[in-house]
């Protein structure tokens, strides 16, 4: 994880809170500043390595803060991020040596993030906290504050980073080891870094009140490379001499998808133990001719010589990936992960160490932009495809603030009499100018972003309130379902979320149902049914969407607390086409039965598919055979009509 801070400067509070979501999604530190003054008073409480700042500004230019800020810490690098720059004012920022990068608005955010993170490996070269000792591996003297902020310095640390927190130069250094060495007595405390091996001695002596010298030794430089692990710069340098020795090679970069969650959930330092571990099942899983190096917190870049086409550099990656298609044992738990996964060929693709690794990277942001798990290779058309995701993300940031959502409601009707018993609420955004976007392509958008979270929450929160209003207007009682995402399944106050909602609403719990996807519940299994249990004793159902799909056992089925079953729409359309689906299906509904739960199929089209989950005792259907997902008004309408049995939607429309 990142914990060197940004500040970010901007008199727009709209492109504050999108630079915020980024950069503390990459796990920086942020802070904001609404405007130049803001950001004067900002660093007269401490000093930061790196400014991101707008140019235009009411108070001062971005250039002329930044020139304030350097006359302050002279270490400083400033971005300067405007879409409204002239040429002479560019001229000017660069020639006043105050601004390190000239960027323009709407940004791209893949190009953003990398030339961030290439701004803060410049700044570890120059900012080196650690002086060498003769066979002593590295040491730094420094004094903290019981917060674990540097107060000052007896070796080289630079002066941008006295008010820093201890753990920006020393990841380690946590909360959890400050309330260990920050007593009123000498400690000495001693820990290994998970992936690194290296080994980490501190000495606390308390020199004040509040105030402590540590004195921190670093040994182990060669324990990477005994993991089968390699740093970035030796990374870098074999990819150098591939290159000049006429080589050719895939070039793979993987990010853990949503690891932050097991930061958050775990605590960095078992988080820390779990990347070592999944780490190990990397190495073990490569030939021993495969580079592998850790690039970024969970982010990975891995060199396979020999592999010249397209074709075989996916091959090589899903045989590479194959342990992770199964649930990863760890302590007491088991976890579900996925990789995101984007890949350059060389020297096709370039010839560069650097260009190599950057679009690399590029394409595997790229795909956790668009969503889905297949491996990407770059292509210079990623960079002209990811202007119109920048600019359709930027629009989906303010598309709460100018009411572009709406709720539409597909219901779920009984095979023994026709009723309706339940309705989906499915979300749909409407583009002022492009119309209605699809919710695959703006939906892993707002899972990148974190914008879920509050839309999730608004779909909540619309739902019941439509499902009240329905009870008011005295329809036939039925539940209400809407999806959770796995970033809201996350969140330790999501169940007092639901239970205010519900209240506000004035709601019976059991009027709402929420749908988890099974990959989301297997991602951490333990702490799934914890927030599970939680929310059904407040009396809202459960149920488990698009089962079939993922990784679940019926060892964990029996243990989730889950009222209902909804079979994935991919085992229905071959329902009547394949005997081994049909079986399948069949199995899966008396299994569910046996535990107890109700089964809903998804994707009913065709009254084949009807009559043969009425056969095998499936409880309800939801599909395009009854209705398509629709508008509040025409759903009471079908509340009116029925029971819907041997009615099409269409038959319904017309009549």
């Amino acid at each position: 994880m990142n914990t060197m801070p940004i500040l970010i400067v901007d008199d727009d509070p709209s492109i504050l809170r999108a630079l915020k979501r980024i950069f503390r999604r990459e796990g920086y530190s942020v802070y904001a500043a609404l405007g130049a003054k803001e950001a004067l008073d900002l660093m007269g409480d401490r000093q930061f390595p790196l400014i991101i700042t707008d140019f235009r500004m009411p108070e001062m230019t971005g250039a002329e803060l930044l020139i304030e800020a350097k006359k302050r810490n002279p270490k400083v690098l400033g971005i300067v991020l405007s879409g409204l720059a002239d040429m002479q004012s560019l001229i000017f920022s660069l020639n006043s040596g105050a601004v390190h990068r000239f960027l323009e608005k709407p940004w791209d955010e893949i190009e953003l993030v990398t030339e961030v993170k290439n701004a803060y490996e410049e700044l570890k070269k120059s900012h080196s906290p650690f002086r060498k000792q003769d066979n002593q591996g590295d040491k730094l003297s420094i004094n903290i504050d019981q917060f674990g902020f540097i107060a000052s310095s007896e070796t080289n640390v630079h002066q941008s980073l006295i008010g820093s927190q201890v753990s920006s130069i020393v990841a380690g250094i946590d909360e959890k080891v400050l309330g260990r060495i920050c007593l009123s007595d000498p400690v000495k405390y001693e820990y290994t870094e998970p992936l690194s091996g290296m080994v980490v001695n501190i000495s606390a002596v308390p020199e004040a009140y509040n105030l402590w010298q540590l004195e921190i030794v670093c040994s182990g430089e060669q324990a990477l490379l005994q993991k089968g692990i390699i740093s970035k710069q030796q990374f870098s340098e074999q990819i150098t001499e591939q290159l000049s020795a006429g080589q050719q090679f895939a070039l793979f970069y993987l990010d853990i998808a949503r690891f932050k969650y097991f930061n958050e959930h775990l605590g960095y330092k078992e988080a820390d133990l779990l990347l070592a571990h999944l780490a190990q099942i990397l190495v073990s899983n490569t030939q021993s001719d495969v580079l592998l190096a850790q690039m970024n917190g969970p982010e990975f870049a891995m060199l396979v010589p020999g592999v010249t086409s397209e074709e075989s550099a996916q091959d090589h990656i899903r045989q590479i990936m194959e342990p992770f298609n199964q649930l990863i044992a760890f302590g007491q738990r088991e976890i579900h992960l996925a990789f995101k996964v984007g890949f350059v060929l060389a020297p096709e693709d370039s010839d560069d160490a650097d260009a190599l690794i950057r679009n690399s990277m590029k394409a595997m942001l790229q795909g956790k932009q668009k969503g889905g798990n297949e491996p990407k290779r770059f292509s210079p058309a990623i960079s002209r495809d990811s202007e119109d995701l920048i600019k359709l993300q930027s629009d989906l940031f303010r598309a709460l603030e100018r009411d572009e959502f709406s709720v539409v409601y597909q219901p779920k009707v009984s095979l023994v009499d026709g009723s309706i018993l339940g309705a989906e609420a499915l979300l749909r955004w409407k583009h002022e100018q492009l119309g209605f976007v699809s919710p695959a392509q703006f939906i892993p958008m707002a899972e990148v972003s974190g914008l879920i979270e509050p839309i999730g929450e608004w779909v909540l929160s619309t739902a019941s309130s439509q499902s009240r209003f329905w009870a008011l207007e005295g329809l036939p009682p039925f539940s209400v379902a809407i999806n959770l995402s796995g970033r809201q399944l996350m969140e330790d106050c999501l169940p007092h979320k639901v239970a205010q909602i519900i209240s506000h609403n004035e709601l019976d719990p059991s009027q709402i149902e929420l749908e988890v996807t099974e990959t989301f519940l297997m991602q951490d299994i333990e702490h799934s049914i914890e927030m599970l249990n939680e929310i059904r004793e407040l009396g809202v159902k459960i149920s488990i969407d698009d089962f079939g799909t993922g990784y679940s056992s019926l060892n964990y089925l029996t243990k989730l607390p889950v009222d209902t079953l909804k079979i994935d729409r991919s085992f229905i359309k071959e329902l009547s086409i394949r005997e081994e689906v049909f079986r399948l299906v069949k199995n899966m509904v008396g299994m569910a039965h046996d535990l107890g739960l109700t089964v809903v199929a998804e994707g009913v089209e065709t009254k084949c598919q009807l009559d043969i989950l009425k056969e095998i005792d499936c409880d309800e259907v939801q599909g395009f055979y009854y209705s398509p997902p629709v508008s509040a008004d025409k759903f009471r309408n079908l509340l009116l009509k029925q029971p819907l049995i041997g009615c099409r939607y269409s038959a319904m429309e017309a009549g």
